[in-house]
């Protein structure tokens, strides 16, 4: 899976596509980004593709989303808690061996930290 990025603010309502397959060759115009998930209990449910289908972010993967989206055009993004069926043990097994080689061969990875608090001053 791909998740496609439509361009916007960062307060502007997120506007996402799943694509459920995609070539091989595509990875290479990817950006995989690296986050930790944070706390499951802040889950926020968030529309996805035009059939009204939504998907499930913790509070820091829509932040990251936010904070990556670009104000003038579509970005294609891997993340691993969308992109990756946590549902289907076996899919998710096979897909967290494979990582590596998404990320070696995306054409950017970014990691993001979270959003600044108290304690960013001792990062």
């Amino acid at each position: 899976r791909l998740l496609l990025i439509q361009p916007g603010h960062y307060d502007d309502p997120l506007r996402l596509s799943l694509i459920h397959s995609f070539p091989a060759h595509c990875r290479n115009e990817l950006t995989a980004l690296s986050y930790t998930w944070g706390s499951a209990r802040n889950m926020r449910l968030v529309e996805c593709n035009d059939e009204g289908e939504s998907i499930l972010l913790t509070r820091n993967c829509e932040n990251a989303v936010r904070r990556l989206r670009s104000t003038t055009r579509q970005e294609a993004y891997w993340i691993d808690a969308i992109c990756i069926n946590q549902d289907d043990v076996l899919e998710r097994e096979v897909q967290v061996r494979g990582m590596g080689d998404i990320y070696r061969a995306a054409a950017d990875v970014v990691v993001y930290l979270g959003e600044e608090d108290e304690q960013s001053q001792l990062a």
